[in-house]
């Protein structure tokens, strides 16, 4: 049996990335014929028995996984998911940078979400390169979840838990930014949803600070996946203001939707979208968010340009089917 294995916090079973991949990772395997097994890293130890093979999700934060992997001499494979790359990984000689190179380095191969990951560890361990698996991730949106919005309503949605690396108060006060200007433009109404849970404490701030004094924004909380499919089918725009991502799930389910994005210009999105998709802003500015968001919606012309954009990203065909032959690639090796 291969053990999937997602690190823990107080929300990880409801929504975070890391739960999407990881029950991804099994429901594909398990249709390969592989038996696989989903659980959180402190549930571990009660399957290793069974385990054959394991995949750990996250570096650092399944760095405990890891070592007992290393000690039973359980071959694992290691995905890198975002923050373990782009963050833990770049404070050299830190707890953390540690942590993620010991994890790294027990394991029988790595998984990447989009080559610039790639091109990021092999700065860091050159000799890892026979060790990389490339995996994009994909999503299981039919064409029937396509819904077209024909309504007066320019709807804007933002997906994802409130924390720093989704910088999702930057994308909150960008809308707010061109508020005044925009709304009622060609008798267009235009709002701000969001979709996501966080920290308690910041998110009823949050909430209360921006949700209870402008009709304009609401936050939905968490919704399931059918349900966030149905939001996204609805709506105008995907904002996506994040300053991390390792391999952004939603970004892929807007372009399978034909959902505009206007996007962070992070490695990731670029990896996603493409260097010349004309939806990209400069990444922690407001300024440059505001401009795009503003041009977005006062100029037709720009949202058919975008819209038609997302048929020339790199993962505008990539499918299902793709992700679950890499993914038993993959098994193979650990098996």
């Amino acid at each position: 049996m291969i053990s999937v294995i997602i690190p823990s916090t107080p929300i990880e079973k409801i929504i975070t990335g890391n739960y999407k991949t990881g029950n991804r990772y099994v429901k594909i395997l398990r249709r390969l014929g592989i038996n696989s097994h989903l659980s959180f890293d402190y549930e571990f130890e009660q399957s290793i028995n069974k385990t054959k093979s394991a995949i750990l999700l996250h570096a650092k934060k399944n760095y405990k996984t890891a070592i007992i992997c290393q000690k039973r001499l359980i071959p694992y494979a290691l995905v890198l998911t975002g923050t373990d790359i782009y963050s833990d990984l770049t404070k050299k000689n830190s707890s953390s940078y540690k942590k993620c190179i010991k994890s790294i380095l027990g394991a029988k191969a790595i998984v990447v979400l989009q080559p610039d990951a790639k091109k990021k560890l092999l700065d860091i361990i050159p000799n890892l390169r026979i060790k990389i698996h490339v995996i994009f991730q994909s999503t299981n949106i039919s064409e029937q979840s396509k819904i077209k919005n024909n309504g007066r309503e320019v709807s804007i949605l933002m997906v994802g838990n409130i924390r720093r690396e989704k910088d999702t108060l930057l994308g909150i006060n960008g809308f707010i930014e061109v508020y005044s200007a925009c709304n009622g433009v060609n008798g267009y109404q235009i709002k701000l949803t969001h979709i996501g849970l966080g920290l308690v404490n910041d998110y009823t701030k949050i909430v209360k600070k921006y949700g209870e004094s402008n009709q304009s924004v609401s936050f939905l909380g968490f919704k399931d996946n059918s349900e966030v499919h149905r939001i996204m089918s609805v709506s105008d725009l995907l904002l996506n203001p994040s300053t991390v991502e390792g391999g952004c799930l939603v970004i892929k389910e807007a372009i399978d939707l034909n959902l505009p994005i206007l996007a962070s210009d992070i490695a990731c999105h670029k990896e996603m979208l493409g260097n010349k998709y004309p939806g990209l802003f400069m990444a922690k500015n407001c300024n440059s968010l505001s401009k795009k968001l503003k041009t977005f919606i006062l100029d037709h012309k720009v949202r058919k340009l975008w819209k038609k954009s997302l048929l020339d990203s790199p993962l505008a065909f990539y499918k299902e089917k793709d992700e679950a032959k890499l993914l038993a690639e993959l098994a193979k090796s650990i098996l």
